[in-house]
């Protein structure tokens, strides 16, 4: 769980992350939350490269989606 910590390091949050546990029970995707120092908290999920090829794709959809 260290090494999610320090991915999430590298968002621009509203505080320092301080904990990981996972979350849910998905199928595709591995999904994390993360507990900030302030007290709120972001989630992370990392796409299952074997169900996504393209993860690059992935993202260019999501961004088009949540700019619409």
């Amino acid at each position: 769980m260290q090494r999610i910590l320090e991915i999430a390091r590298h968002f621009n949050t509203e505080s320092e992350p301080a904990s990981v546990r996972r979350f849910g029970r998905g199928n595709v995707n591995d999904t994390y939350l993360v507990g900030l120092k302030n007290g709120g908290s972001i989630i992370l999920q990392k796409l299952n490269s074997s169900v996504f090829k393209n993860p690059t794709e992935v993202m260019i959809n999501a961004v088009s989606v949540t700019n619409y």
